[in-house]
């Protein structure tokens, strides 16, 4: 399972119908806190996500503070985190870096193709299946 927490509904659901296109089971979550909350009332029942796709700035646990839960706790410290956010000021970057985040992609300046692709990448896809897959992911398409 794909996490994605976004609290844009618009955005959120872009990101959903495409990987869902992409045969993954996604979930949304438009909080920190409502991520937190299934992995917690989720565990030992089900496994945690693969991937998480993470904005910064949401009301209320923001992506930072969500990065510090997940990286201190054991049981989710090896989610792979995909920051997707319009802050992206170097030192949130670095910060979401040595928080354990795996890529840093920014709103705005990065295709719906780069961000389903770099999720993908942490699905465990291997490159040539990434390589096979066409790349056709204008919001328009959806």
């Amino acid at each position: 399972m794909i996490a994605v927490v976004e609290d844009h509904a618009d955005t959120a659901d872009i990101i959903y119908r495409l990987l869902r296109r992409e045969g993954h089971d996604v979930k949304v979550f438009p909080t920190g806190e409502d991520l937190l909350a299934h992995l917690e009332r989720t565990d030992g029942t089900e496994p945690p996500p693969q991937v998480i796709v993470l904005d910064m700035a949401m009301p209320g646990i923001g992506g930072m503070e969500c990065l510090r839960a997940l990286a201190g706790d054991e049981r989710w410290r090896d989610i792979a985190v995909v920051v997707y956010s319009a802050d992206f000021t170097s030192s949130c970057m670095l910060q979401a870096l040595k928080l354990g985040a795996k890529d840093f992609l920014v709103k705005g300046t990065v295709g719906w193709d780069v961000l389903v692709r770099t999720v993908e990448k942490h699905t465990g896809l291997s490159n040539n299946d990434l390589a096979r897959r066409p790349m056709d992911y204008r919001s328009d398409a959806c």
